[in-house]
């Protein structure tokens, strides 16, 4: 699990790009690529990304291509802030609401360029028969405890109720997260397993727990976000695979996710950081005997390795960094490759 940190929506200037769709092809084609960076801060990368990855274009990006990718992601937004208001308004108006799921799931192709066509949480790359789900990080539609019983509500002068679920947020950009089905969906591993794992609709709290718009930023969440924690905080990535909280969020982290009781996930992260230790000693001797098109060959990979662009990243690292560290206790040093492949 590594974090990913998203471009907020606030940070892109869209006043200074251009105010209406009719405006946006002319906006996009009077800017040089200094207007560009400057106004989409870091969401410029993000776009180009999503360009590759979507196989528009190469960077850098013709100004046609900007101007259907901004119109697609305006269009995406527009769409959930309009959802937004109306399912705010029922809640309000009736108590109740229906949250449209073709609406989140518009931010799927996005979130999948953002976080590498992999899970949020648990790294495993998405394939064409496992594609993964659009994963609310507060529920959206009912919130339960760990034994999937409904929170309840307790306000002066009513009967409690069950939570309604944070609906405020099913459209919020940094509530989605592209998920597996075994993170997202409470599941049982193995023949014999007693109990399963799987965040579902479970948002475990210290003290206090919002139910009502804005509250959010009040809750103590007991569960990695994947953009806004990091990681190594709470947890530690062990050699063999294995995954030790080193705090209450990370020991929630680990029980909800079931991180440790996946045994395939497991082999997975010990089998890539195998893989990555023995890759990186090849090319370390690719180096050493000068052999040019070995290391032409082998360092797209590792970039790709190094930018996070494969499965398990923290397990692929470690290998890295355990080659690297017994170069150091002899006294050698050998840089790692630069111009990582998009």
């Amino acid at each position: 699990m590594i974090r990913i940190i998203k471009p907020s929506v606030d940070a892109v200037a869209w006043n200074s790009i251009v105010t209406e769709d009719d405006d946006l092809a002319a906006g996009v084609s009077a800017w040089n690529e200094d207007g560009w960076a400057t106004a989409l801060g870091p969401w410029k990368p993000f776009f180009e990304a999503h360009a590759v990855r979507c196989e528009i274009a190469t960077p850098p990006l013709a100004a046609d291509v900007w101007c259907d990718l901004l119109s697609e992601w305006r269009g995406v937004l527009r769409s959930a802030n309009e959802a937004r208001v109306k399912l705010v308004e029922s809640f309000k108006r009736t108590g109740d609401g229906k949250v449209d799921d073709n609406i989140y799931k518009k931010f799927m192709p996005f979130l999948l360029t953002l976080f590498n066509g992999k899970c949020a949480y648990c790294e495993t790359l998405f394939s064409s028969n496992q594609p993964g789900d659009v994963e609310h990080f507060r529920p959206k539609g009912r919130v339960v405890d760990a034994a999937f019983r409904p929170i309840l509500i307790e306000e002066p002068d009513s009967m409690p109720r069950e939570h309604p679920g944070y609906y405020w947020l099913a459209y919020e950009w940094t509530n989605l997260f592209p998920a597996c089905a075994d993170c997202n969906r409470y599941r049982r591993h193995g023949k014999k397993a007693e109990s399963g794992a799987g965040k579902a609709d479970r948002f475990p709290v210290e003290g206090f727990r919002a139910h009502l718009e804005g509250d959010e930023g009040k809750e103590h969440a007991l569960l990695i976000h994947p953009s806004d924690v990091e990681p190594s905080k709470h947890l530690v990535f062990e050699e063999s695979g294995k995954v030790k909280a080193t705090s209450n969020i990370g020991t929630e982290t680990l029980a909800h996710l079931g991180l440790n009781k996946r045994e395939f996930l497991v082999k997975e992260r010990r089998r890539a950081r195998v893989t990555a230790e023995r890759f990186y000693e090849s090319y370390l001797q690719a180096v050493i005997t000068n052999n040019s098109s070995r290391i032409e060959q082998d360092r797209d990979r590792l970039n790709e390795m190094l930018a996070g662009r494969e499965p398990y990243t923290v397990m692929q690292l470690m290998g890295i960094e355990s080659v690297r560290g017994r170069l150091t206790a002899y006294g050698l040093s050998i840089p790692l490759p630069h111009g990582a492949a998009r």
